[in-house]
């Protein structure tokens, strides 16, 4: 619809604005416009603290989080049936407190916090190359970005229930 292909053609200009058209993949939803950052942050297994991450990819998209009216979806990921190297936490905390993480470091660089949702999934969903392929353990230990120009908490549309 035409709402949607005026949303599809801001978020490219913002992208191109902030020098990130290579570092992202672009879909249409039912929903809205979805932007997936390739450029992931990697933990070292049983951790929360960062293995690899991409500072200039990272930089840019704070950037233009804190000048544009975007919302972003921080999502916490653990590998199949991690634990922390003590024992204490499961998949699903260490996600979270990945997630967490990362999210203090975009409040921290200015980032609005009202325009931020944090997830988690823990190891409910894996990193796979390929479509029934086998979970790469490594890159299954991640956070992801998801950039949407409105919110999951938008009321929309209300309708009668009849």
């Amino acid at each position: 619809n035409r709402e949607s292909d005026e949303v599809l053609n801001v978020m490219k200009q913002d992208l191109r604005e902030y020098s990130l058209t290579d570092n992202v993949d672009i879909y249409e939803l039912p929903e809205g416009i979805k932007v997936r950052i390739k450029d992931r942050i990697l933990f070292k297994k049983g951790s929360v603290k960062i293995q690899e991450i991409s500072i200039e990819v990272f930089d840019r998209l704070v950037q233009l989080l804190r000048a544009k009216d975007w919302n972003v979806f921080v999502e916490g990921h653990a590998s199949l049936g991690e634990t922390s190297l003590d024992g204490k936490l499961d998949a699903f905390n260490l996600s979270a407190f990945r997630a967490d993480g990362v999210t203090r470091a975009l409040i921290k660089r200015g980032v609005r916090p009202s325009k931020i949702s944090t997830v988690f999934y823990g190891d409910t969903r894996p990193f796979r190359y390929n479509e029934g392929g086998s979970p790469d353990e490594v890159q299954s230990r991640r956070v992801e970005f998801l950039l949407r120009k409105t919110d999951l908490r938008t009321p929309g549309k209300k309708v009668g229930s009849q």
